[in-house]
């Protein structure tokens, strides 16, 4: 009796197992049947913009004198004083070096004596003549004295003028020759002076960029030394190129602020901005390129629900940046994926990437 009773709670567990296995495979089963869920690709776009039909091209330069001359003395003599330093700034007429005068003094002042003993003279002829008390050629002799003494007296005065040199115009002496005592000739030079009153700038330039003069732009030099850029216009082109095919430019600054101080020999960078005669076309990233059996392709982003349909494009060639140039199948304005591009399909429904902030350094907030 009690073996049998002991069996029947057996079959009883075994048929509520296999019920709960049963209804187990058959959850199973529903959720297998039921769709997958769609996930929504993230990207990166960008606006279809078109290039500007212009390229800057860079160039080294050096910041040049308007002009260096070279000082000397009219006159000859042993120099008193020289009155400046090397590298020294003066302004026009400062005095530079000067020449001893004791010589050219006294030879003013006889031939003024002379002069005054002349002037009265003639001065009594003439009053003579208006008397008829002289003959004509007396009067013409003494006219004729007047005249060379007046000579006389100004090529005296120019010479003691002379033994003083003075600066021509505003700038730095670069070199000096000679010391105070040193005899010199006429002629012979005193020192260099540089005139930076219209700094210049001189680059060599390939013989292309000469060949496209016509098409710059917009010309400035850029230096370390400097706050901001300077405007520069063509002064001159030297129209024969040296044997590395480069011609020689010289520009001019149009303007320089008085805090920005133009030092001759400074090192530049001359850019300049040529306007191009091609056609503007609009630039991509490469990124934003596939291929479909060598035919490249892009994904035009819809803004209205965020999906995305591709469509064929004609590269020209590369700028360089390194962005791809579109003969066709794009429009300024458009909306193209530029990351995540291999990865979508046809409509794909698509969630864009925001760009990070720029004070949001490490997208940390």
């Amino acid at each position: 009796m009690h073996d049998k009773n002991s069996k029947i709670p057996n079959m009883k567990s075994i048929q509520q197992l296999s019920l709960v296995i049963l209804t187990l495979f058959s959850v199973s089963c529903t959720q297998s049947t039921l769709e997958p869920q769609q996930i929504t690709k993230r990207v990166r776009i960008e606006k279809i913009k078109e290039i500007v039909s212009e390229a800057t091209r860079e160039f080294p330069g050096v910041v040049k004198e308007y002009q260096t001359n070279r000082l000397s003395f009219r006159v000859a003599g042993p120099i008193s004083k020289i009155y400046v330093r090397q590298g020294e700034f003066i302004k026009k007429g400062e005095l530079i070096a000067e020449i001893d005068s004791r010589d050219y003094q006294l030879q003013y002042d006889a031939t003024k004596a002379e002069y005054e003993k002349i002037i009265a003279e003639t001065e009594r002829v003439i009053k003579l003549y208006e008397r008829n008390s002289v003959s004509e050629a007396d009067y013409q002799k003494a006219l004729a004295g007047q005249r060379m003494i007046t000579a006389k007296l100004q090529h005296t005065q120019n010479q003691l003028n002379d033994t003083k040199l003075r600066a021509p115009y505003d700038g730095y002496i670069q070199n000096i020759y000679f010391k105070a005592g040193e005899i010199v000739n006429i002629g012979m030079p005193i020192a260099d002076m540089l005139d930076i009153s219209k700094p210049t700038i001189e680059v060599f330039l390939p013989a292309e960029m000469y060949l496209q003069k016509e098409n710059f732009k917009n010309l400035v030099a850029v230096s370390e030394f400097w706050p901001k850029p300077l405007i520069l216009s063509i002064l001159e082109f030297q129209t024969k190129a040296s044997g590395s095919s480069l011609l020689k430019t010289i520009f001019s600054i149009q303007s320089a602020p008085e805090d920005i101080t133009i030092i001759p020999g400074t090192e530049v960078k001359v850019r300049i901005t040529l306007q191009l005669p091609t056609k503007n076309n609009p630039t991509i990233p490469i990124s934003a390129i596939f291929y479909r059996t060598d035919t490249p392709f892009v994904w035009i982003f819809n803004p209205s629900d965020s999906t995305v349909v591709s469509r064929k494009i004609e590269i020209i060639s590369i700028d360089p940046q390194g962005r791809a140039i579109i003969s066709n199948g794009l429009q300024a304005g458009e909306y193209i994926v530029i990351s995540g591009a291999h990865t979508l399909e046809e409509n794909d429904k698509t969630e864009l990437i925001q760009p990070r902030s720029k004070t949001n350094v490490g997208g940390l907030l």
